[in-house]
């Protein structure tokens, strides 16, 4: 495929504006990138995430999600989900408080925001065609990863 080297900067040059918006907005709360892609994950889980599945969703060791998790619980951005608590430590599952939501939110937005000016200068079906090639590029590499 003669056009990857051009596919891989730009979507390299994509995650890296991602990132710096999302940069912004954490630096502004003490958190860091790390602290808002496990609240991510969280957030996609409506009852919640184990340690166990936070480190397999976020391709991070269990003494991440550890130190991440009561980083978060310290700041008020998470918590235990009461209805899955057991008192075992990675079985507990994690949820998002209101202030974890308002974060989320927040960010969300910005980056929203961020991509409907795209959308506004390139077109909205495109942006649309867009992320739904990219989501079905991520979903095939996934099912790669998992076999």
């Amino acid at each position: 495929m003669e056009n990857f080297s051009e596919i891989a900067v730009c979507i390299e040059n994509i995650s890296k504006k991602i990132s710096r918006i999302k940069q912004e907005k954490t630096t502004k709360l003490g958190i860091r990138n790390a602290h808002f892609t496990c609240m991510m994950h969280i957030d996609l889980s409506p009852d919640g995430l184990t340690p166990t599945e936070i480190s397999r969703d976020c391709n991070v060791d269990k003494a991440f999600v550890s130190r991440t998790t009561a980083d978060l619980i310290k700041g008020g951005f998470i918590c235990t989900n009461a209805k899955f608590h057991d008192g075992r430590k990675y079985r507990n599952k994690y949820i998002l408080t209101e202030r974890g939501k308002e974060v989320i939110c927040d960010i969300k937005n910005a980056i929203e925001e961020y991509f409907a000016e795209l959308g506004s200068k390139i077109g909205e079906y495109e942006i649309k065609s867009f992320l739904k090639v990219v989501v079905s590029i991520n979903g095939i590499i996934e099912k790669q990863v998992e076999a």
